[in-house]
């Protein structure tokens, strides 16, 4: 199983119980994310950005499940087109992320309003 965002609290929650379920779980991280929460965890961790597609087609290298945790959860940036990057973009990067269940957040509102226009 994959964890995108296990770097952050919710993500490391996440990651943590999966664990506890008996997975077998492998983290991504970005390279400069702090390893805090990820650093006590038997996963395996992996470095790549969930931006691009060629570090998720390899972390999800022999994955069977991915949760997509990862979020740039702030509902106010300076420049509204990072938070759409890191939470549309990202998930778009993800293979197959089509067919895959989705749950969201409220950042995702003003882009998805944007899009129905």
């Amino acid at each position: 199983m994959l964890v995108t965002g296990a770097s952050g609290f919710v993500g490391s929650a996440v990651a943590r119980l999966a664990i506890e379920r008996g997975f077998d779980v492998r983290v991504l991280v970005r390279a400069t994310s702090p390893r805090k929460n990820v650093e006590s965890l038997d996963a395996e961790i992996v470095v790549g950005d969930m931006r691009d597609e060629a570090s998720m087609r390899a972390a999800l290298k022999g994955v069977r499940f991915l949760l997509h945790v990862a979020a740039d959860y702030r509902i106010w940036a300076p420049d509204p087109s990072e938070i759409e990057r890191a939470n549309l973009e990202g998930t778009e990067a993800t293979p197959c992320a089509r067919r895959w269940p989705k749950a969201s957040s409220a950042s995702s509102i003003p882009a998805a309003s944007r899009r129905s226009r």
